[in-house]
């Protein structure tokens, strides 16, 4: 987490948004949902197991800074996963 956040620091030059929403969806379920990894995109085709790793690192991050990351679950349709972004944004101010 601490390694993380030092790149994440670095690559945003200190200034980290007030909030992140975290599309929280396995990859495998994701990749269902799409209907395969993309066969001319390089990050698709880096392997279940490279997915599923990134995933646990965005876990633990919606984990630890929990106020800052908006974690949405997208078990439901694409517009119940809008409906629950946007009732999360409005509960925060945002919208």
């Amino acid at each position: 987490y601490d390694f993380i956040n030092k790149i994440n620091s670095y690559a945003i030059n200190n200034c980290m948004p007030n909030y992140t929403v975290f599309l929280n969806i396995s990859p495998k379920d994701a990749f269902l949902r799409k209907g395969g990894m993309d066969k001319d995109d390089r990050l698709e085709q880096s392997g279940m197991e490279f997915h599923e790793r990134v995933y646990q690192g965005y876990l633990e991050i919606a984990k630890n800074d929990s106020d800052r990351v908006i974690c949405i679950d997208c078990s439901g349709s694409k517009w119940e996963t809008h409906e629950k972004i946007i009732l999360e944004l409005k509960k925060r101010g945002v919208l």
